[in-house]
């Protein structure tokens, strides 16, 4: 079968083509992917380039993009009509949601160039009932009608997706992660931390935003005792608000706030964690969509604590800790479960991999894409 994947965004990390090179291992898939040569973060003005434009196992298209940066506008420049007139795809799987010019373009130019022949796959993330202005509802209208079946990253999503009225078959199939990248090994980043044996060190890695609940964190470590310190990995717009926090909640000297790490260099920090949590927090319109980064940790096989907004309990699921979002005692009450009883963080990390291993490696995330692909196609193992 060949197979045309699509996305704007994730694949433009070498980390997350790993899923490409899983499904291009099968001998009955040809497979083409197109992406952008960057994308724009809105934020931060930061261009993310795309890591890796050639891989051996499949072919890499590369475009760029009208209205850069902008999840419902952003749509290719170049390379999408010949691509599709050329290699005349029997799936085509878009990483964007049913609203977005950008899955819409695909969507149509496939119908007009190669008619129902080949089936549209497109993914969703959206957790959160919204009302679309024009014409993005009309364009999500379309894609109802234009697609064939829809990969959703959570059972919320999926949720949403039914009663916004897609009645064609659905999928929960969640982010992954690469486990032999991400697994449990040496560092030393404690050494450079200047970290003692008795430190606990509790991690985070993500967007400096306030739907993070990055506070609750702070405030949760505050009301513990002085050898549990934090490290908060990542970049945004309240930077300054949680240096002023740490400094209000005298704790400067046991916090450390890194800035951004590039993310091949991510399993070296995980693998000094204690535990690491994901404290979001639901606000208007912004619901925590899945928490990749929870995976990544269970994959090095560290114990995590994750809020109860959107997706972060059914990622867990029962190998870490839950607490209910934007309360920092009941956090600080996790985190000191697990500094008190080894036994119980020992447990909660073997289990944690062991997840990450059997549903969200890259490997069995392949598999299943393949099975939904033969699926569509009305093909038979």
């Amino acid at each position: 079968m060949k197979v045309l994947m699509v996305s704007h965004t994730s694949l433009l990390q070498g980390a997350y083509q790993e899923l490409c090179v899983e499904l291009a291992k099968y001998e009955d898939i040809e497979l083409k992917v197109l992406v952008p040569e960057y994308w724009k973060e809105l934020w931060s003005k930061r261009r993310v380039k795309l890591e890796k434009a050639y891989d051996p196992h499949y072919e890499i298209i590369v475009s760029s993009l009208f209205f850069e940066g902008n999840g419902h506008l952003s749509c290719f420049r170049n390379q999408v009509s010949q691509t599709i007139k050329r290699f005349k795809p029997d799936i085509l799987d878009v990483e964007r949601e049913p609203w977005s010019l950008g899955l819409f373009q695909m969507e149509a130019l496939t119908r007009l160039f190669n008619g129902s022949s080949t089936k549209i796959i497109f993914r969703s993330s959206q957790n959160l009932m919204k009302v679309y202005p024009p014409p993005f509802c009309f364009i999500e209208k379309a894609t109802f009608r234009l697609a064939d079946r829809a990969v959703l990253r959570s059972q919320e999503a999926y949720n949403v997706l039914a009663k916004r009225g897609f009645k064609k078959p659905m999928y929960i199939l969640p982010h992954g992660v690469d486990t032999n990248k991400f697994s449990s090994g040496e560092t030393d980043i404690r050494q450079r931390l200047n970290l003692s044996k008795d430190d606990f060190l509790v991690g985070y890695v993500g967007a400096l935003t306030k739907q993070k609940g990055l506070s609750n964190l702070l405030e949760a470590i505050s009301t513990l005792p002085q050898n549990v310190k934090g490290i908060i990995i990542g970049d945004g717009p309240i930077k300054e608000e949680l240096q002023t926090l740490t400094e209000e909640l005298g704790i400067t000297d046991r916090i450390f706030l890194t800035g951004t790490i590039p993310h091949n260099q991510l399993t070296g920090y995980m693998r000094g964690f204690d535990v690491f949590v994901l404290p979001s927090i639901t606000l208007p319109g912004l619901k925590e969509k899945f928490g990749r980064v929870l995976i990544e940790a269970m994959a090095c096989q560290i114990p995590v604590i994750g809020s109860s907004s959107g997706a972060i309990p059914d990622v867990i699921g029962d190998s870490g800790l839950v607490f209910p979002e934007g309360d920092s005692s009941s956090l600080a009450h996790n985190i000191n479960r697990l500094l008190t009883n080894p036994e119980l963080a020992q447990t909660l990390a073997k289990a944690g991999r062991e997840l990450a291993v059997a549903e969200y490696s890259w490997k069995s995330l392949a598999a299943k894409t393949r099975a939904i692909y033969k699926e569509a196609l009305g093909e038979s193992e």
